[in-house]
């Protein structure tokens, strides 16, 4: 449990079609900051990405989870590329749109991040985002994350090239950040 009626699960080949259902009716607002919304076209390509989201988290330690809103899925969160000799992942997520602006994100993501540095032991985790996603640059300042500079044309989006922003955290600040929570 995140915090009340919020909850980050591990997802599950049971997740398929309330998943699908939430991509669906979000394909416009989820379009521009993910490439893989246009190749989810049913329950069985979600059906296929659980498989190897388990897959890569038992060999790797990948995670994908469900964000929960009283039990209804309303996005995922995850870390990939989970690297043990440098003790780093990347963060990613996506939410519904008639999800946002509820907390969901950044609770979820503080939740995962305590995760990532207690229990997984890494120094650091990274988050790529678009420069005009400014929702999620958002969350990532809550967080505590540190921008580090942009990639020009890094990744291709949709048929076209694309600029990322590069942001950081480490856990010496993750771990400052929570003790002067903790104090307030």
């Amino acid at each position: 449990m995140i915090s009340d009626g919020i909850r980050l699960v591990l997802i599950d080949s049971a997740d398929a079609q309330s998943l699908y259902s939430v991509i669906d009716r979000n394909r416009e607002h989820l379009r521009p900051w993910l490439g893989w919304v246009d190749r989810t076209n049913s329950v069985e390509d979600v059906a296929h990405f659980i498989i190897r989201a388990r897959t890569r988290f038992e060999e790797s330690g990948d995670i994908v989870a469900v964000i929960l809103l009283d039990d209804q899925p309303c996005g995922c969160m995850g870390l990939e590329d989970v690297d043990s000799t440098h003790s780093s992942a990347e963060i990613g997520y996506w939410l519904g749109k008639e999800f946002e602006g509820m907390g969901l994100v950044a609770s979820c993501g503080a939740g995962l991040l305590d995760h990532a540095f207690d229990q997984m032991g890494l120094n650091r985790v990274q988050l790529r985002v678009s420069p005009e996603n400014h929702r999620s640059k958002a969350v990532a300042r809550r967080l505590g994350f540190t921008y580090e500079g942009t990639l020009r044309q890094v990744a291709r989006m949709n048929d076209r090239f694309e600029d990322l922003e590069f942001h950081s955290l480490l856990r010496e600040e993750w771990a400052r950040s929570r003790n002067r929570d903790s104090d307030v």
